[in-house]
């Protein structure tokens, strides 16, 4: 095989071959910005010329882009010895000192050497290059990033011409099964396939079964988003990146889990012990899948990682989890209920945004903060457990949950986001505990009957936006100071908190709790459920439950 055509397969050995030596920061000449404007009629590309002359490689850069408020560039290099006869690889690194940020891209044309590299023909790393090259002692060698858009044998390719590697950059519309090819030939030159891009099989709604090649590297996340007919993935043997196992792909060590086939069969699967992370996108648009199970070494779920699964109901988290990443089950309309692990203290935007199904959510005590809209649009969503270190409900978080008719706000809770509890038209009552200062327009679409603010809400956001969209039917309660303030924004009733109908002078002590009695917490907040060990009011009486 043509050497060109090994490139980054045998660049990544670098680690196993033994240094030759390693320079200090190289002496750099740059040409300073080559253009203060946003634009140019001009085409620049990028672009590499070598020059050995002896053991001096010269090294020129042409055009590379950068900020504009660059003045200098650190260069180092290595020099590395190959290994079982492969030829010396030459490095350089190139890291632009920016002292002041501007907001424009410009050229630049950097010069440098390096020293003492033995032999003319090497493998070379450098800004966008990485491959053989073969030089001749005082001519120039010129390399553009010249690329080049081909369609061959029905798919889509952008070619490098200088590395001679291909990308695959569009698969869309292929039917059936494929594999693709270790390398392509276009216009009598050979091309190897060394990518895929993450968009080259988006949606693809007819691939049936999909063989990776050895050559294929720089996989970070599923390259198979939304190939819903999709039952099983291969992978030629030899690729350093990645490997198949049960027609799911994986890492090469086997430790992260990149792609589910969305269109296989199973209607259960467990991920394999010893995975510690599931990449973005990973589940996503599964058909069959109902249940699945993550073992407690996963410590890390990708953003999307279930988003859209058509049939999925239940997910066994991991224990290891501290962060519910970025639409984790968006869409996931067949999802009923989830257990949030003890140790996630982070939930991330619209967790569950979309999912129709689910009817109750327990959050641990280990949640800090939660993101924008993590209940948007759960529509069967009819009770919700909060942790009582949350210090905000967040923009959107239970907007348009049209069953939502129970939440408990904990003492804590500093700030009600904008548009919060939109549309909750199911919820006849909401208690905001004193810790509460901040309000924003969040009750839009709400008919409450009963509306409690037992904190001091701050001047500046005590304004009619509060009430904007929210049904006057409801009598608001608030401190006997506020309710002037209040009659001031809100065109229903405003009563002290004195008459909310609570218990104020009570003396009897009762011992248990029987029948269907509304209890209430010593704050007046109305408990539902099964009261833990302590002090409540219950039909005007303090108990105690033992």
């Amino acid at each position: 095989m043509n050497k060109r055509l090994l490139l980054l397969a045998l660049i990544s050995l670098m680690t196993a071959w033994n240094v030759i030596e390693a320079q200090e920061q190289l002496e750099t000449k740059h040409s300073g910005c080559l253009r203060d404007t946003r634009a140019s009629d001009t085409q620049r590309v990028p672009t590499i010329v070598l020059t050995k002359e002896g053991s001096i490689l010269t090294v020129d850069l042409l055009n590379y882009e950068n900020n504009c408020g660059t003045v200098d560039f650190d260069v180092t290099s290595d020099i590395n010895a190959g290994g079982d006869g492969e030829p010396v690889t030459v490095s350089a690194s190139v890291v632009p000192v920016i002292p002041a940020d501007m907001d424009c891209v410009c050229p630049y044309n950097i010069s440098f050497t390096i020293r003492d590299v033995p032999a003319n023909t090497f493998y070379f790393s450098c800004w966008w290059y990485h491959g053989l090259v073969e030089l001749a002692d005082g001519e120039p060698l010129v390399l553009e990033n010249v690329k080049e858009d081909a369609i061959i044998e029905g798919l889509k390719y952008k070619l490098v011409r200088a590395m001679h590697t291909a990308t695959l950059t569009d698969a869309t519309s292929w039917e059936g099964e494929l594999v693709i090819p270790q390398t392509v030939s276009y216009q009598g030159e050979e091309y190897q396939v060394t990518e895929l891009k993450p968009e080259a099989f988006m949606n693809n709604s007819t691939l049936t079964k999909v063989c990776i090649p050895s050559t294929a590297k720089g996989f970070y996340q599923n390259p198979f988003y939304g190939c819903t007919a999709l039952e099983t993935i291969e992978v030629e043997s030899g690729n350093p990146e990645v490997c198949a196992v049960d027609g799911v792909l994986f890492n090469k060590e086997k430790t992260k889990l990149l792609s589910y086939p969305a269109g296989a069969r199973r209607t259960s699967y467990t991920v394999p012990a010893g995975v510690t992370w599931v990449e973005g996108n990973a589940f996503a648009c599964s058909q069959y899948l109902v249940k699945v199970t993550l073992h407690d070494e996963v410590t890390s779920l990708g953003y999307s990682a279930f988003a859209d699964s058509k049939s999925l109901e239940e997910v066994r988290l991991s224990a290891g989890l501290d962060v519910l990443a970025w639409y984790l089950f968006k869409n996931c309309q067949r999802l009923k209920s989830v257990t949030i692990p003890q140790g996630v203290t982070f939930i991330c935007q619209q967790v569950f945004g979309g999912c129709s199904s689910l009817t109750s959510v327990t959050m641990p005590e280990s949640v800090e903060e939660a993101d924008a809209e993590v209940f948007f649009d759960c529509k069967s969503l009819k009770s919700v457990k909060l942790s009582s270190k949350l210090r905000q409900i967040p923009y959107g978080m239970f907007a348009n949950c049209s069953s939502l008719t129970d939440v408990l706000i904990p003492e804590g809770v500093t700030t009600i986001g904008n548009v919060a509890f939109q549309n909750c038209s199911a919820m006849r009552s909401l208690d905001l505990p004193e810790s509460v200062s901040r309000i924003f327009r969040a009750f839009s679409g709400c008919k409450f009957t009963t509306f409690y603010v037992r904190g001091i809400i701050e001047p500046s956001l005590l304004t009619t936006r509060i009430f904007d969209g929210m049904s006057t039917q409801a009598k608001v309660y608030v401190q006997p100071s506020e309710v002037e303030k209040f009659k001031a924004i809100y065109k229903g009733s405003v009563y002290p908190l004195q008459q909310a109908g609570q218990p104020n002078d009570i003396s009897d002590i009762v011992h248990s709790v029987t029948g269907e009695a509304v209890i209430f917490d010593l704050q007046g907040r109305r408990i539902d459920g099964k009261p833990v060990r302590g002090l409540y009011i219950m039909n005007g009486q303090k108990i105690i439950v033992k």
